[in-house]
């Protein structure tokens, strides 16, 4: 039996090599056309210029759409916050979480299971950060008109500092408190589940003001340019190393956007579904909202420098959620927080699984993973 499944690793990895091989010489056989400028255009109509928008102030927040406004509302962007209040750790078998009370912003996630050098097994990698010069964090929160609404400036009160989920546990839960001076009482509810990268956020609106309440959700990154040197070994440079948003829409499906056309163009959509993310190497985070619900999602440039520079990334709901005077209501998101795994990514959102890149190896990819999968479901 022991020979028989030596035989068939043997087997797996010449059939991988075999598809890498093939990946590579296709990749490197791939001619390169170059555009040579002619002198007969030089009186042709060119593209214009997109005038530059004004950069909104890191002091405003988000506007609630107008309900009589054009489809496309001029809707005023989040902005970041560099203020902190009390820190909210959570613990679960695969993730490492720091919740910030002041917004409920997620400002520290690491991967317990994904070390951040094999010399350091020890040292989960992080994902999302809140030190410069490598910055990327995920706020969220309501807004609206008449009242006072929870956004990620907002103060709320942690019940306890620290969470942790044990033996026995599927999910554990970490609620935290605001009440405006209007009468209504917010609850952000985390949930996060064993075995999951996913995180349920929960918005509990009990309206309490006398009158009607109608507000809207919202989540974005707030990130920096800044990449770290990337190294590699012989065809592992051709991979991949793109870092920067991703938005996918059922009308544009999967469309990547980097810091440039962020920072030049600010790409904004509307739609009745997708999500938005940003991506690294081998990890992504997306905010996934509810389907079947109007969107603007947008992108914009916020201040710095260069490689310092910040940027947001994030979706505005169009439909507001009503709830009357004396009842109770709820918003629901989502956020992914964790590795490009084929398995745990494809399931959550439609297109997210397109987050999956692996540039010239992407041809053998799927079936790579397929001969790995049954390998390990055989041996085990």
């Amino acid at each position: 039996m022991m020979d028989f499944r030596r035989a068939l690793l043997a087997i797996s990895l010449g059939l991988i090599l075999l598809l890498i091989w093939q990946a590579w010489v296709d990749f490197q056989s791939t001619p390169q056309i170059n555009t040579l400028p002619t002198e007969s255009v030089v009186d042709a109509e060119l593209p214009q210029t997109p005038e530059p928008r004004p950069q909104a102030e890191t002091s405003t927040m988000p506007q609630a759409p107008d309900s009589s406004s054009t489809p496309l509302p001029q809707t005023v962007l989040p902005t970041a916050s560099d203020d902190s209040g009390s820190i909210v750790s959570v613990e679960t078998d695969l993730l490492k979480v720091k919740i910030d009370t002041l917004g409920a912003q997620i400002k520290d996630t690491r991967l317990i299971q994904y070390p951040v050098e094999v010399e350091m097994p020890d040292v989960p990698f992080r994902l999302l950060k809140d030190q410069p010069p490598e910055v990327l964090i995920a706020q969220s929160g309501l807004v609206g008109n008449d009242f006072e609404f929870p956004n990620h400036k907002t103060q709320y009160q942690a019940e306890l500092q620290s969470y942790r989920l044990s033996e026995g546990e599927d999910f554990i839960e970490v609620p935290l408190h605001w009440e405006s001076p209007d009468g209504v009482e917010y609850i952000k509810l985390f949930t996060f589940h064993r075995d999951s990268y996913l995180i349920d956020i929960e918005y509990q609106i009990s309206n309490k003001s006398g009158r009607e309440w109608q507000g809207y959700d919202y989540g974005q990154y707030v990130a920096t340019e800044h990449q770290p040197d990337g190294e590699g070994f012989l065809f592992l440079r051709a991979l991949p190393s793109y870092q920067g948003a991703a938005i996918y829409t059922p009308e544009d499906k999967y469309d990547k956007v980097d810091f440039k056309e962020i920072r030049n163009e600010r790409p904004e959509y509307l739609t009745q579904s997708g999500w938005v993310a940003m991506l690294q190497h081998y990890f992504v985070t997306a905010w996934l909202p509810e389907e079947n619900a109007p969107y603007r999602f947008y992108t914009g440039p916020l201040d710095g420098h260069g490689e310092n520079m910040r940027y947001q990334v994030g979706y505005i709901s169009q439909s507001p959620l009503t709830v009357a005077n004396d009842s109770v209501g709820s918003i629901n998101t989502r956020l992914y927080v964790g590795p490009k795994e084929q398995e745990r990514i494809k399931d959550p959102a439609e297109g997210l699984i397109l987050t999956v890149d692996y540039g010239w190896l992407t041809p053998v990819s799927s079936p790579l993973f397929w001969i790995l999968d049954k390998n390990n479901d055989f041996i085990q």
